[in-house]
């Protein structure tokens, strides 16, 4: 397995929750979606991390725990990014109540 691909993805993530705003409802939705499945892909590698492809010599615990951290802020974003969405449904629906 090739986790260069997956770091990859992992960056997109990061700089399009860096553009987020609160007015984008929809992408802040479609974010939190992506980034909880980025989080459980890096959980699957972290437990597969035998027979991960890495140009690089690192331990085994040194690769864990740096997919650990790409989990970290992958749920963080999940939770921001939904925390967005929820605030704007609340909103949308008080309006509608009106």
């Amino acid at each position: 397995m090739n986790i260069e691909e997956d770091l990859k993805i992992c960056k997109d993530i990061m700089e399009q929750y860096k553009k987020l705003t609160t007015e984008n409802v929809e992408e802040a939705f479609k974010l939190s979606q992506i980034s909880i499945s980025m989080y459980d892909r890096l959980n699957e590698l972290r437990l597969q991390v035998n027979m991960l492809e890495i140009k690089e010599r690192h331990t085994k615990s040194d690769i864990k725990e740096y997919l650990r951290s790409k989990m970290k802020l992958m749920e963080y974003i999940h939770v921001e990014s939904r925390a967005i969405f929820n605030a704007a449904n609340n909103d949308y629906r008080k309006i509608k109540r009106d």
